[in-house]
C-alpha cells in the first residue's frame, strides 16, 4: 500500500488442505465489499513445506519461515508457535513497515483500513468490549490487529515478547492484557485502542459460545471434508497429492476418476 502497510497471516499444513480454511479466507477478499484489491497486499507466512506448496498454488506472495520445533501438539506449543509469529512481526516492523495481522479463519468481507484510528498507533481486536476503545478494561484478541511501524511500537513488541519470562504460564494474549496496564505503554507514549462491537455481555457471551461450537465443527474430521476430501487429506499426508489435480478457489475441478 502507498503507506507501506502489508496484511500477514500465517498458514500451517491443516489450514492448507483444499477445501478448508484457507479457501475460504482468500474467497472472502474475492467477494467482500471492497476487499478483492487486498490481495495485491496479502503476504501468507507458511509454518511447513505442504502449506507453502499449496500457497503457491493460488496466492502470489508465499514464504516459509520454518521452526526447530517437530511436535506442534498441546497448547504450550501453540503458544510457542504464537510467540515465533510476534518475533516476525517485529521484524517487519523493524523493516519500516506497517501491518494489519490477521488469523487465517477471518473472513474478510469488508474492507476495515478505514475504520482504523489516525492516533492510534496499536488497533487490536476485543472480545470484551467497554464501549470505549480507550478504556484499559477492554479485553484484547490478538488474532486480528493493526501496528504502525515506528520506535514506540517496536520497543512495546520487544517488551511483549520478553514478558513471556515474566509470565511463562500465560498465552501471548494474556499478557497483552496484563502488559498494556502495567504502565509501560504510557512511558512509551503508546496509543493503543481496543475494537469492539459494542455487544453487552449477555450477547457476547453467546457469541463466544458460538464461535467455540463452529471452531469445533471444523476441527472435527479434518473439517468434515467428507468422503472426495477425505481421500485427498490422505493423498496429502502420503504426499502423494498432484499440484495438477488441485481444487481451484473459484470452484471444485473434478479429478479424474473421482
Amino acid at each position: 500500500m502507498d503507506d507501506r502497510t502489508v496484511i500477514i497471516t500465517v498458514l500451517n499444513e491443516a489450514w492448507a488442505l483444499p477445501g478448508s480454511i484457507f479457501d475460504l479466507f482468500l474467497e472472502s477478499f474475492h467477494i467482500g465489499e471492497q476487499t478483492e484489491k487486498l490481495l495485491n497486499h496479502l503476504v501468507v507466512v507458511a509454518r511447513d513445506p505442504k502449506a507453502f506448496r499449496r500457497c503457491k498454488l493460488i496466492h502470489k506472495y508465499c514464504f516459509l519461515v520454518q521452526t526447530q520445533a517437530t511436535d506442534f501438539s498441546g497448547e504450550k506449543s501453540h503458544d510457542y508457535l504464537k510467540f515465533r509469529s510476534l518475533e516476525l512481526l517485529t521484524s517487519v516492523l523493524d523493516l519500516g513497515y506497517n501491518f494489519i495481522y490477521t488469523d487465517t479463519d477471518i473472513m474478510w468481507l469488508r474492507n476495515p483500513i478505514s475504520h482504523f484510528s489516525n492516533e492510534a498507533q496499536i488497533t487490536i481486536a476485543s472480545d470484551y468490549f467497554c464501549g470505549n476503545s480507550s478504556d484499559q478494561r477492554n479485553q484484547a484478541i490478538c488474532g486480528f490487529l493493526y501496528v504502525k511501524s515506528n520506535g514506540q511500537t517496536i520497543e512495546f513488541f520487544k517488551y511483549w515478547i520478553m514478558s513471556r519470562t515474566v509470565y511463562p504460564n500465560k498465552n501471548e494474549q494474556q499478557i497483552f492484557n496484563i502488559i498494556k496496564q502495567d504502565g509501560y505503554a504510557t512511558r512509551l507514549a503508546l496509543e493503543e485502542r481496543v475494537e469492539g462491537s459494542g455487544e453487552r455481555e449477555e450477547e457476547r457471551r453467546e457469541r463466544v459460545q458460538k464461535k467455540r461450537e463452529v471452531k469445533d465443527n471444523q476441527e472435527d474430521a479434518g473439517l468434515k471434508l467428507g468422503v472426495g476430501g477425505a481421500m485427498r487429506k490422505r493423498e496429502w499426508e502420503r504426499g502423494t497429492w498432484s499440484e495438477s489435480e488441485e481444487e481451484d478457489v473459484e470452484g471444485v475441478r473434478k479429478r479424474k476418476g473421482d
